[in-house]
């Protein structure tokens, strides 16, 4: 049977001489991988690459059986361009970025089924996704870019789209209600925000303040809204990454973008 997908090339690496293995996040929010047959370009009429990480393309392949085996690669025998960043290579702390956004989204999504490709299940993780991408590039292109920003916003939104955001409204031990007068702390494994009269004394909170300004923020506004937000430090996104590991059962050696940020 023939198939017709979009998605977001998330991951790609070499195969043999001119072909790449790439795999694809599907406007449904999961993925799919396959072979790129002449992916890599050259050949007798020297033809450059179009599969280059972070582009939007729409591709067809054909699967004889009715499901995927887990693991399984398909061939993409056509695929074409559909929007592509101009200017985030442009700034090496953006491009770095990108790749983040990338490598943590390959992480936390899951192969999809072909039964299954059409339907919008997961459809909020490829809109964070496309979203971060797109005013990543914007920001780039408008000469606004700030790392800190971008990053936290990502994160941000990422826990609140996959499900694992941290409790914002009310302390995570004795559920009395939150405000700046009194966050002290933030707890990922216990809930997320703590109080001043439930907080470890002793403990470092230095990046908690601008952690929960995020959250209950963001929870309101639209990506295209990230100019309202004050700009954080790197360390708070550095500590919610963190919290954000654990939920996973990840590490940071799992990741090798990340040294390239933080």
């Amino acid at each position: 049977m023939h198939y017709k997908v979009e998605g977001i090339l998330i991951r790609k690496i070499p195969h043999k001489e001119r072909d790449l293995i790439g795999s694809l996040l599907l406007r449904n929010g999961k993925t799919i991988s396959g072979v790129f047959y002449g992916g890599m370009g050259g050949g007798k009429k020297n033809k450059p690459s179009i599969l280059e990480s972070g582009r939007l393309f729409e591709v067809g392949f054909v699967h004889k059986k009715k499901e995927l085996g887990d693991g399984q690669l398909v061939s993409f025998r056509d695929y074409s361009l559909k929007w592509t960043p101009k200017n985030i290579r442009t700034n090496y702390q953006a491009f770095y970025l990108l790749n983040f956004f990338l490598e943590f989204i390959s992480k936390v999504t899951f192969q999809a089924s072909l039964e299954s490709l059409d339907d919008g299940e997961n459809e909020e993780i490829f809109r964070l996704l496309s979203n971060a991408i797109f005013y990543l590039e914007k920001s780039v292109t408008d000469d606004l870019f700030e790392l800190e920003t971008q990053m936290l916003l990502f994160l941000t939104k990422a826990c609140l789209e996959l499900g694992i955001a941290p409790s914002f409204r009310n302390c995570g031990f004795c559920e009395k209600q939150l405000a700046i007068s009194n966050l002290a702390s933030f707890d990922f494994e216990n809930g997320g925000f703590v109080c001043s009269e439930c907080a470890e004394k002793g403990r470092d909170f230095q990046n908690t303040k601008e952690m929960w300004v995020y959250f209950s923020q963001v929870w309101f506004k639209k990506y295209s809204e990230y100019h309202s937000l004050p700009k954080p430090t790197l360390k708070t996104s550095e500590e919610l990454f963190t919290g954000t590991l654990r939920q996973f059962n990840l590490s940071r050696s799992d990741f090798k973008s990340t040294n390239l940020i933080w």
